[in-house]
């Protein structure tokens, strides 16, 4: 079970923060402001100096919905007046007066809060003032800091911790008095304790930054170029019919058949020539093949065997 004081200026401005570790204390929880107008003259030299001595440190702000004030007002006056964060450090609303249903009014401080710097700790407040203004279902969802100083006991005379209020399910921490004595305080203290380890206490804070693993770029190959091949023309063998395509030429009849165009082949048509007729690419060369319907044709070739 740790410790931890409610510091504000009540305490004096001359707190021993070392000497309050050495006597078991693990953290503070330190008033920061109070509504939108007066910030704890005492609260950045007790946290630097508590951070100084190996302290866990939290801020919180005391809320003044009785004065008619806005939430989100509130919570940006709270951020405004704060440090710069470190992992482990902790933001509270003090809850504790106000008039009406203030579930609205929480929930939006805390999202508040949020939003702007991507964690919120939880809200103080006690059972009293639970039952009468924060009775929304969705407070549940937030930390709760519960004062509660009528302390019970068992047969054996060890103190009991006190029921967990409506609509909360758990506190996280327990503010069980308001009269701690302690070294170097020159009057009494609120002291609250927690059912954690140290890293269960530190987890209510800032979280820690996420790791990103480097990123590994694999090494890139360059394939090998291939130089272009040079197409040798193909010489059929004797005897064989060999394919051809055709490269923008008009084939017509024999001269027999008369000079008048029968087919006209468009480039990349295909025709089959004897090997006795000499083809050469690129070149005008009368030959005789076969066409569609098997009529005999002169024209001109302007490509390569395509076989």
């Amino acid at each position: 079970m740790l410790i931890v004081l409610d510091i504000s200026n009540l305490q004096g401005p001359n707190v021993d923060f070392k000497l309050l570790k050495a006597n078991g204390v693990s953290g503070i929880l330190a008033k920061a402001v109070e509504g939108t107008g007066y910030r704890d003259p005492t609260f950045y030299n007790n946290w630097m100096r508590a951070k100084d001595a190996g302290l866990l440190v939290g801020a919180y702000g005391f809320s003044r919905q009785d004065l008619g004030l806005r939430a989100e007002d509130e919570a940006y006056y709270l951020l405004e007046n704060l440090p710069p964060l470190d992992t482990s450090d902790s933001v509270w609303q003090d809850l504790e007066v106000g008039n009406g249903d203030l579930t609205d009014y929480a929930l939006t401080y805390a999202d508040y809060i949020t939003r702007h710097i991507g964690f919120f700790s939880g809200v103080y407040s006690y059972p009293w003032f639970i039952a009468n203004h924060l009775q929304g279902a969705a407070l549940a969802n937030l930390n709760l800091w519960l004062a509660s100083y009528q302390a019970l006991y068992d047969s054996q005379g060890n103190v009991q911790w006190p029921p967990c209020p409506v609509p909360w399910r758990e506190y996280v921490i327990w503010q069980q008095t308001s009269n701690a004595r302690y070294p170097s305080i020159p009057d009494v203290v609120d002291l609250s304790v927690i059912q954690r380890d140290l890293a269960g206490l530190m987890a209510l804070g800032k979280p820690a930054p996420i790791a990103t693993p480097p990123v590994v770029v694999p090494p890139v190959t360059v394939p090998p170029v291939t130089p272009p091949v040079t197409q040798t023309p193909i010489t059929p063998p004797p005897g064989r019919v060999n394919h051809y395509a055709i490269k923008g030429c008009a084939l017509k009849p024999a001269p027999d058949h008369g000079s008048r165009a029968l087919v006209m082949l468009a480039p990349g048509a295909r025709i089959q020539v004897s090997d006795q007729t000499k083809i050469a690419n690129g070149e005008k060369w009368s030959f005789v093949g076969y066409g569609a319907h098997g009529t005999y044709y002169t024209g001109y070739l302007l490509t390569t065997n395509i076989r």
